[in-house]
């Protein structure tokens, strides 16, 4: 096996399973860090919630609104990180069968 196999069949991998919770944690935290950005005067979901709620005078609608997108939002990458994780930990479920292994003995537990 050449170096560049090893490191695309083997370490990459592991890396990739490894980094992906501390990555995902702070992805979400990225996201929910953007709420605060309005506060710099940058335009983003909240402080295009601030502008709606100053020509309607309605915040309980708007707010309500901007929280349930970010709860969506976060749920998504939540989900997508998951199935990512989920997808890289094959090797750590246990065997779902006796067949899985040839030559495996299973004993009754």
């Amino acid at each position: 096996m050449s170096a560049l196999q090893v490191q695309r069949l083997i370490v990459l991998p592991i890396a990739l399973r490894l980094m992906l919770p501390a990555y995902s944690n702070q992805a979400i935290g990225m996201l929910k860090g953007t709420s605060l950005a309005s506060t710099i005067t940058l335009m983003e979901l909240t402080g295009v919630a601030n502008t709606i709620v100053a020509s309607t005078f309605s915040p309980y609608e708007v707010f309500i609104m901007a929280a349930l997108i970010y709860l969506a939002i976060t749920l998504v990458i939540t989900r997508c990180f998951k199935y990512l994780e989920y997808a890289l930990g094959k090797h750590q479920r246990p065997l779902e069968s006796a067949a899985a292994i040839p030559g495996q003995v299973r004993h009754a537990d």
